[in-house]
């Protein structure tokens, strides 16, 4: 089958799958509405991202520098194992995991909850690509998505999950990631990339597949 055609085929997929996320958005908030203060600014294209490494769901440390010399890695933020948007886009890339690698593409997917919480959402997402866990927060600045989340939404997902954003986190405070997906390349630049303050925004492989045409 010609690529095109795949990548029309994985961009319904996707679509139908995120439409159907988009029930359960409803119900929940967009970035805006759940930061503290204002969203950061994230990095544009041709914009340059410092080295960065963080503990995997298996244990792993896993460097970006290392894995560009494989190949340009695209990385994506999302909110924890209790957020399921999050977790249905992640299902959704797993799907097309061999199609990206047939590509050249690598994909890990990064979150600010601890490593063991990693595990809660390699299991309800059967995922094997890597899982980073950004206790800290590091990672996210570097990529300029990171934001501190109010006491409100902090109180809605305790009273809706049972889960302490900061004690997930295993921080003091409570932070998470814009919805956004970035590609990253040998040069160790943004050659693209998508940010969203709604969940339901997430990347769908065939756009994906289309941003990287002609150079990879």
């Amino acid at each position: 089958m010609a690529w095109p055609n795949i990548t029309r085929c994985l961009l319904g997929i996707s679509l139908i799958m995120l439409m159907g996320v988009h029930g359960l958005v409803g119900q929940s908030w967009t970035d805006a509405e759940a930061a503290a203060g204002v969203l950061p600014k994230a990095k544009e294209a041709g914009e340059a991202i410092s080295d960065f490494s963080a503990v995997s769901a298996d244990g792993k440390r896993i460097r970006l520098s290392e894995l560009l010399d494989k190949g340009p890695v695209v990385v994506v933020f999302y909110r924890g194992f209790w957020h399921e948007p999050c977790l249905a886009h992640l299902r959704v890339l797993q799907d097309s995991l061999n199609v990206l690698a047939g590509s050249g593409l690598q994909l890990i997917a990064i979150s600010p909850e601890q490593p063991e919480s990693l595990v809660r959402t390699r299991q309800r997402t059967q995922t094997v690509f890597p899982l980073l866990s950004d206790t800290g927060g590091a990672i996210m600045d570097v990529f300029g998505v990171g934001y501190k989340v109010s006491t409100a939404y902090r109180q809605h997902v305790y009273a809706s999950t049972g889960v302490n954003i900061a004690l997930n986190n295993g921080s003091e405070e409570a932070f998470l990631a814009l919805a956004s997906t970035f590609v990253i390349s040998h040069n160790q630049e943004v050659f693209w990339r998508q940010v969203s303050d709604d969940p339901a925004h997430r990347t769908g492989v065939g756009t994906i597949l289309r941003a990287i045409r002609p150079r990879y």
